[in-house]
């Protein structure tokens, strides 16, 4: 199974005082062994305030994702790739 993942970088800081455009990265995480993603406890209103990486054994990488609110979701997989990075313009609300 794979995992694809769109990360709106700083969607709710300040924007750019010079005007640049603030990025998506898309990341594809390939052949995921392990997971612990609650759908059912991801909030439409949370925001991932960490993300990290890391070697776990046998030649795997974990990524963990830990939200402002709800539960942490944390998963093992083989690759992690970026996809694309591009600019996106924010909603005004």
């Amino acid at each position: 199974m794979d995992v694809r993942l769109e990360v709106l970088h700083n969607r709710y800081g300040a924007p750019a005082v010079d005007g640049r455009p603030d990025q998506v990265v898309v990341l594809d995480c390939l052949d995921v062994r392990t997971s612990g993603i609650d759908v059912n406890a991801m909030l439409e209103e949370a925001t991932i305030m960490e993300m990290t990486l890391a070697q776990a054994p046998g030649a795997l990488i974990q990524l963990d994702l830990m939200p402002n609110v709800g539960l942490d979701i944390r998963l093992t997989c083989k690759e992690v790739v970026i996809v694309d990075v591009r600019p996106y313009v924010r909603e005004v609300s």
